[in-house]
């Protein structure tokens, strides 16, 4: 659902994180990569979904 509405709303994906680990703590590894991401650019993602 979500890809489609990036298609139709011109949204470009860069990544896509699967995640499968407990959500009661951030102590998740895609969830760390995700941070790392967002300092390596600087803070320059628009926008993400959960």
């Amino acid at each position: 659902m979500l890809r489609k509405y990036c298609s139709i709303n011109q949204i470009q994906i860069r990544t896509v994180i699967y995640e499968d680990h407990s959500a009661k703590t951030f102590n998740r590894p895609q969830w760390k990569n995700f941070l790392a991401d967002l300092k390596k650019y600087n803070n320059r993602i628009n926008m993400f979904f959960l």
